[in-house]
């Protein structure tokens, strides 16, 4: 109610009447706070605030990072290199413990090292195969009718190529050596031997326990 004298309206007494609600309120609950009242727009600042602030690290996180790092590598280095020739030097050191004489390890089929060895009428073929299988015609194609072709993985005897398995415990062997966790990747070996040899009665498991599968 405005009561000022020159006021037109309807009025009583020198007081008009005026009706409620033709300005509009302004609700200050949802106003900004300190310092972002009264605050002028610039660019950036419609960014989520994920984007605006970067996650810091807490102080015993960064510490254990930095010693981490160099206990690795000094592990790496500790672990070595894996040596190939290792894998046929104890391949031959077995057959040989089984009495079997080792004729030829300089034999190559398809990139495939080929160790043979013969006892007798027993006629042996060792070879390091690939562990997705992608070997496995390679080393079909060497047996004849009368041979047993095997695989060895892990110190067990299995009639056919576990692929999955073998190309599992690859990765993982892979991964574990990186980190220098392990010494060396556990081989996929096939065996064709002669029935008369009986391979796979052999101690296989032998090479496990000597750290050789």
């Amino acid at each position: 109610m405005n009561c000022s004298p020159g006021n037109r309206g309807k009025t009583r007494g020198n007081c008009s009447s005026v009706m409620a609600g033709l300005v509009p309120a302004i609700p200050i609950i949802g106003a900004p706070c300190p310092p972002d009242r009264d605050h002028r727009d610039v660019p950036g600042d419609d960014e989520p605030a994920a984007t605006r602030f970067a996650p810091v690290a807490s102080p015993a996180l960064k510490w254990f990072i930095v010693l981490l790092l160099p206990l690795t590598l000094a592990w790496k280095f500790a672990v070595g290199p894996e040596v190939p020739d290792d894998l046929e030097f104890e391949i031959i050191k077995f057959l040989r413990n089984q009495h079997l004489e080792v004729i030829s390890t300089n034999e190559m089929v398809n990139y495939l090292s080929i160790i043979q060895a013969t006892s007798g009428s027993c006629r042996m073929l060792v070879a390091k195969i690939a562990p997705d299988g992608s070997s496995r015609d390679v080393i079909g194609g060497l047996a004849t009718a009368n041979d047993r072709l095997f695989i060895v993985f892990r110190g067990r005897v299995y009639a056919h190529q576990p692929v999955l398995f073998t190309e599992f415990r690859y990765l993982w062997s892979r991964f574990l050596r990186e980190l220098g966790l392990v010494r060396h990747i556990p081989p996929v070996l096939a065996v064709v031997a002669t029935t008369s040899c009986d391979a796979e009665q052999l101690p296989w498991d032998a090479l496990r326990h000597q750290g050789v599968l």
